[in-house]
């Protein structure tokens, strides 16, 4: 009996000492796991402060801006606000509260693009401008012919409007003395969508199409005025027109690489009733630029094969002529 309860406690340590040396193998593998961890956790630490030393006194290392320099884009710093997303074929909006944005009341200091697809520019009611998009102000349905674009819309910070009878487009901001500063984007694209970037300075402001900076304008009184008020998209006959979406906006001066790679992307073309029998009946349709491709063509060949004949014929008279 002893020697059994010998063996019996000896078996039973043995397989005691089996688990103690299984546990303490698994805590030194944790061990050196955490070691490892841990090390790899202070390099990565050491590593991001030498990046941000570098990145604010040598060299941008960090994009936290769409548009911004940097090597290495860094999402959740985005700081503009997006109304008005188009959804199919849906591009028509009411207007928005200032108060609902950023900007709030402020008259400068702040940024805004605007998706603009132009379906007919022949919209202009009584050779008055075709008021696009206001910030403030009241659209006049009815302008006086040959008025100034605050014929159109009065009492505004700043309004998108098409020129009288064509497809100029006028960006304008009131200026302290109640006058209209403005600056022209000639013959903007028709039936295809572009973006309008406008900085609203203290001193100046900045347009852009399509991310390109068009011009910047010194105001004729030193200022914008104290106007602000809701954003306004189209109304009337020129919402049946011209449609608009993505309106971004930034309470801050947004630099040019923050408006040209501003997100979401420029809205899609939407298809709009007229499109198809314009593009037959205008020599701009791309049937119509085959048709008169055929045409000169033809007409090529027959003023050639006419030169031909006409020197066919002058031989052969010459031929009768010397046998008679």
């Amino acid at each position: 009996m002893p020697h059994l309860l010998y063996n019996n406690i000896g078996k039973q340590f043995r397989f005691g000492s089996r688990d103690l040396t299984a546990d303490a193998s698994s805590y030194s593998i944790g061990s050196s796991t955490g070691s490892v961890l841990t090390y790899l956790g202070v390099i990565g630490m050491i590593l991001l402060v030498i990046l941000m030393l570098i990145h604010y006194t040598l060299y941008p290392i960090f994009s936290l801006q769409p548009g911004d320099p940097g090597l290495i884009p860094v999402p959740g710093f985005k700081d503009n606000q997006a109304f008005w997303k188009p959804t199919g074929s849906v591009t028509t909006f009411t207007e928005l509260s200032d108060t609902a944005t950023k900007v709030q009341t402020n008259t400068y200091n702040w940024s805004m693009t605007l998706d603009i697809a132009i379906q007919n520019p022949y919209i202009s009611l009584n050779n008055g401008y075709s008021v696009i998009f206001s910030r403030g102000g009241t659209v006049n349905p009815t302008p006086q012919p040959n008025s100034s674009i605050k014929g159109s819309v009065s009492n505004y910070n700043v309004a998108i409007a098409l020129a009288p009878g064509n497809t100029d487009l006028i960006v304008s901001v009131l200026n302290s003395d109640g006058n209209p500063d403005n600056i022209l984007i000639p013959n903007v694209p028709v039936r295809e969508p572009f973006r309008v970037g406008i900085v609203i300075m203290s001193t100046v402001f900045e347009v852009y199409l399509n991310g390109k900076l068009i011009r910047t304008r010194r105001y004729a009184s030193g200022a914008p005025g104290n106007y602000a008020g809701p954003f306004h998209p189209p109304v009337g006959n020129v919402a049946k027109s011209v449609k608009v979406g993505n309106l971004l906006v930034w309470n801050r001066m947004a630099t040019a690489g923050n408006i040209r790679y501003a997100k979401p992307s420029l809205m899609a073309a939407t298809p709009s009733e007229g499109d198809a029998s314009d593009s037959c009946g205008s020599s701009s349709g791309p049937l119509s630029a085959v048709q008169d491709s055929l045409a000169m063509k033809a007409s090529t060949i027959t003023s050639s094969a006419t030169a031909s004949l006409g020197g066919i014929a002058t031989m052969a008279s010459s031929a009768v002529q010397s046998l008679s």
